[in-house]
């Protein structure tokens, strides 16, 4: 299935994404820089709230650059970028020209086969264990670690509230979306 033929089948599947600072579910380390979202995930039976993170090259050009706007950025020699198109960081860059480069650029909102992409990675590897300790040896986790212990219950929590939300049909189509 592609996931233009699972928003005609479940078009009542959508989220609504806010930017929020940090995770306070405490699920992983992130790198600086990183995106946090709570994210609404809407269906046919109701609704669940969760977290999803973009690493800090997800990024996309807060409005329209031209060539003397790209100067500043170090490259007087780069077309101009439009608003919302995405933005690289460059590479071997001063600390001047990082900070320019996040003063004109926002994390890219996430979008609905972002978060359902995630998600059916996340569903597939609890389904597809038998308990946490088959869970942390498939994924490379220390089956000794509380903090896996902590994801992994996380992901079977979430995995419940979605299912919950968009009905079965919708969460086994979700898993079955080739990307």
């Amino acid at each position: 299935m592609t996931f233009e033929e699972f928003t005609a089948k479940h078009p009542s599947v959508s989220i609504n994404a806010a930017q929020v600072d940090t995770r306070p579910d405490g699920v992983g380390d992130w790198m600086e820089g990183t995106a946090h979202w709570e994210v609404v995930l809407q269906g046919a039976h109701g609704s669940h709230n969760l977290y999803y993170s973009m690493g800090p090259g997800l990024r996309q050009y807060k409005k329209s650059l031209g060539y003397n706007d790209r100067s500043t950025l170090g490259y007087p020699n780069v077309l101009p970028y439009k608003a919302g198109a995405p933005a690289h960081k460059p590479y071997h860059c001063s600390i001047i020209q990082a900070q320019a480069w996040e003063a004109v650029t926002e994390p890219t909102r996430p979008t609905l086969a972002d978060v359902l992409e995630s998600l059916g990675m996340d569903w597939a590897s609890i389904e597809n264990s038998t308990a946490f300790e088959d869970w942390a040896d498939e994924l490379g986790y220390d089956t000794d670690s509380r903090k896996a212990e902590q994801t992994y219950r996380a992901c079977q929590e979430s995995a419940l509230r979605c299912r919950q939300a968009i009905g079965w049909e919708a969460y086994n189509d979700a898993q079955a979306i080739e990307w």
